[in-house]
């Protein structure tokens, strides 16, 4: 099978699988957290899903994270973080859990809880402080009331899979508290609108989506606001549209769980790729035609 297509598949019976215990945003039980994390850690020992040139490292941003399967509505947001050797970022919450499990290297999660009454908005205390690791094959879940850093370990290149009950670019994500450090005493509160088109698009070369047609399964594929005349022969006669006018119709498959691959420059591509998810398309992949 494609790994374009072995991927979408593997990432939806996961979510599918999490989805059956009833995990919810709150009030999950013991059993139903272990089962979703179960699941998580299956898809994450298929190392070969996670290429590194597929979900490169980008030192402009300091780290690289991709959106791999989300509902149109936000729901169950899962990514794929990857980092390198940095400093820790300071402690922060999700607005509702995340649960983090390891592809590839070792990301450091040191968690803590608030000690004082959490009465206050602007001061509080953190303490209570754990470490976990979480390499390969471990999934750690990380309860709503939890803050938490995370650095990776050594001068390698971690690779995790991240799962939150909202999406990260959502306005969930504003009025969730943080700290700048361990030991400060002032509270910080996102208030922030989450910036159009930051979250990464998995990546395919030029031979992964013609293996991909090879293989005869449904596959998408779309030029978006590319100005160039150069496509690859699978792209020469693919729908070419302008970012405003994406919408489902004869430029897109009739099937939102079929991937899609977008041809076009990463800015366009990744506004693209967040407007393709709102229609509930499952699975959207960036060729880049610059660096075929």
């Amino acid at each position: 099978m494609s790994l374009i297509h072995e991927r979408t598949e593997a990432v939806r019976r996961t979510l599918d699988r999490v989805r059956a215990v009833g995990f919810q945003l709150d009030g999950n039980t013991q059993e139903q957290i272990d089962a979703a994390r179960d699941a998580f850690v299956e898809l994450a020992r298929e190392t070969h899903l996670f290429p590194e040139e597929q979900f490169p490292y980008l030192f402009e941003h300091r780290s690289g994270f991709y959106r791999i399967g989300e509902d149109a509505d936000h729901r169950n947001a899962l990514y794929v973080q990857v980092s390198t050797t940095h400093q820790a970022n300071g402690p922060h919450q999700h607005p509702y859990w995340a649960i983090i499990t390891g592809v590839r290297g070792n990301e450091i999660n040191v968690l803590y809880e608030r000690v004082d009454d959490g009465s206050s908005t602007t001061h509080g205390k953190l303490g209570n402080r754990r470490e976990e690791h979480v390499t390969t094959g471990r999934s750690l879940f990380i309860p709503k009331k939890d803050f938490h850093t995370i650095q990776v370990s050594e001068d390698e290149v971690g690779v995790h899979l991240h799962f939150y009950g909202v999406g990260a670019d959502t306005a969930a994500h504003r009025g969730v508290p943080r700290f700048s450090t361990p030991d400060s005493k002032d509270v910080i509160i996102n208030s922030g609108t989450p910036e159009p088109g930051r979250i990464g698009v998995q990546r395919v070369s030029l031979s992964d989506v013609e293996e991909a047609q090879r293989e005869g399964k449904p596959l998408g594929l779309l030029v978006v606001d590319f100005v160039g005349d150069a496509l690859p022969a699978p792209f020469a006669t693919a729908p070419r549209v302008e970012l405003e006018r994406i919408r489902v119709g004869a430029d897109l498959p009739a099937d939102v769980s079929t991937p899609v691959v977008v041809a076009g420059e990463g800015k366009a591509v990744r506004l693209a790729a967040e407007k393709l998810t709102r229609l509930g398309y499952f699975s959207t992949f960036w060729f880049d035609p610059y660096h075929a």
